[in-house]
């Protein structure tokens, strides 16, 4: 969602010329950048970390890339087109989100993909498939040492 935000921001500003929606959007988008920094160093410090026995694991193949990626460029053709964005644009947008939430699916961060982190698909002793957040090259199932739980279906190494 930050890139997202970052790219109206921009679309905003460069496009439409307009400067105070445009600045204002990419403040927040920095603003968002920087709190998931925080947030996943008080992840990594201070949540109760356990042992996982992992039973498979693969790398995600990040066939969603192309889809995210596209959608940041949506202000941009939107701007240039000269179209606002309708109440009915953002009735769509949020029926989106809402159903991604209650899919208990996320797309995969692009931030997280900058600062070097991985995401691999991974399934427990106890048969339940999860994703893990981690910067190694995990190339066997013993080679995870010790992670915190960041969501009901996400971990991250710590």
């Amino acid at each position: 969602m930050t890139p997202f935000i970052f790219a109206i921001g921009i679309s905003k500003v460069w496009i439409e010329k307009n400067i105070i929606i445009g600045l204002s959007a990419i403040i927040i988008s920095l603003a968002l950048v920087i709190a998931q920094l925080v947030i996943l160093n008080v992840a990594k410090k201070q949540m109760v970390t356990k042992k996982i026995n992992i039973l498979n694991i693969s790398q995600d193949k990040e066939s969603w890339l192309l889809a995210v990626y596209i959608t940041y460029f949506v202000p941009f053709v939107e701007s240039y087109f000269g179209k606002d964005f309708t109440v009915n644009n953002w009735i769509l947008v949020f029926v989106g989100i809402v159903l991604l939430i209650l899919s208990q699916k996320t797309v995969n961060n692009p931030i997280l993909k900058i600062l070097g982190y991985k995401i691999y698909s991974i399934e427990t002793e106890q048969g339940v498939d999860m994703m893990l957040i981690t910067k190694k090259e995990l190339r066997n199932r013993n080679s995870l040492s010790r992670v915190v739980r960041l969501f009901e279906y996400y971990v991250m190494e710590v």
